[in-house]
């Protein structure tokens, strides 16, 4: 996970390649979420593990700093979930460094499955359709919607022409 997201940090172009890798880099980010706060409930027994979690909290402010910027310049129906900020008075209080219990879930139910594994596909559901997002987002804007039009009557006009040569 420190190699795929150090590499996408020092190159943020990848996030601009075609098929899923923005929803990968972003998982890897999660999935490292993850690992920072089970680092931080098992404790610092030794100088190893803290510099352990020190290095994996610099990637993962790293990370989403780059994931971030790139969200901001998506259309809203092509973003991933958002990654929290660690949270420092959430540490003081023995709570976890990230807390990904109020994460805006991404609508692809391969993202819900990384931010909150083990829960229920049913939940994850219920979870995604009352977070933040707005599912107008969703919805094919105006634009989209006469471009179809166009096609329609395009399409018309030449099976128009297409039956007149046949006959």
């Amino acid at each position: 996970i420190f190699n795929v997201l150090e590499g996408m940090i020092e190159r943020p172009i990848l996030l601009f390649q075609g098929g899923p890798t923005y929803h990968i880099f972003n998982n890897c980010a999660i999935f490292l979420a993850h690992i920072i706060n089970r680092l931080h409930a098992d404790g610092f027994s030794n100088e190893f593990s803290r510099a352990q979690f020190c290095a994996a909290l610099n990637v993962y402010n790293g990370a989403r700093m780059v994931l971030g910027k790139h969200r901001g310049r998506l259309p809203a129906r092509s973003r991933c979930h958002e990654l929290p900020p660690p949270s420092v008075p959430a540490v003081n209080n023995g709570g976890a460094v990230i807390d990904l219990g109020n994460v805006a879930l991404c609508p692809s139910r391969n993202c819900q499955d990384c931010v909150d594994p083990g829960i229920p596909a049913t939940d994850a559901a219920k979870r995604a359709a009352s977070k933040s997002y707005d599912r107008s987002n969703w919805q094919r804007s105006e634009s989209e919607k006469e471009f179809d039009a166009n096609d329609r009557a395009l399409l018309s006009v030449l099976s128009r022409i297409i039956a007149q040569e046949d006959c």
